[in-house]
């Protein structure tokens, strides 16, 4: 079971317009207006799942896809505030979703919440790059370290040595 913290945060805490998480994603309009135009609808498929896949691996393409056609089968018109990679594994945070008379949805926030849940464990054990069974590696250069879950296959093809994108074209890579 989510906890409340993860669907319900931007409702409690009231987000300052600049840091809100829809400050940020594809389709976002102004805070407090949740994405609803004045008829009463919803432009849903600019902040669904699709919307934002091509900002994580491609390995994930067939976790989000599924989970995806999971939250359009429970509510069609279902949001994302965020979907992003972070400590090897997916993030996604849904909207709070209302009913017609303004009352929020706990059930549907239950169900969406365990799915989105699997998804995230899933993606944990599925490399981001290729979509086969892997597991989080830390990765890094020599100024920072991130994590990202990678399969064998490509986690040797990303110890490959490149040429840094700050490389001059005319001086060829020093080789020791």
């Amino acid at each position: 079971m989510p906890s409340p913290g993860r669907l319900l945060f931007g409702a409690l805490v009231g987000w300052p317009g600049a840091s809100h998480p829809r400050g940020s994603g594809p389709g976002v309009s102004a805070v407090g207006d949740h994405g609803g135009h004045a008829d009463g609808t919803r432009p849903t498929t600019e902040r669904q799942i699709p919307a934002w896949a091509s900002t994580v691996g491609p390995g994930w393409a067939t976790l989000l896809d599924q989970l995806h056609q999971d939250l359009t089968a429970l509510a069609p018109d279902y949001q994302i505030d965020s979907l992003s990679s972070r400590f090897g594994g997916l993030r996604i945070y849904l909207a709070d979703l209302f009913d017609e008379d303004g009352e929020f949805d706990s059930a549907f926030a239950d169900r969406a919440g365990a799915l989105v849940d699997a998804a995230e464990a899933a993606s944990e054990k599925t490399c981001e790059q290729c979509g086969h069974s892997g597991r989080p590696r830390f990765h890094g250069d020599q100024t920072r370290t991130w994590i990202v879950t990678l399969c064998e296959t490509c986690r040797a093809r990303s110890r490959t040595p490149r040429v840094p994108d700050t490389a001059a074209a005319d001086h060829p890579p020093l080789r020791c």
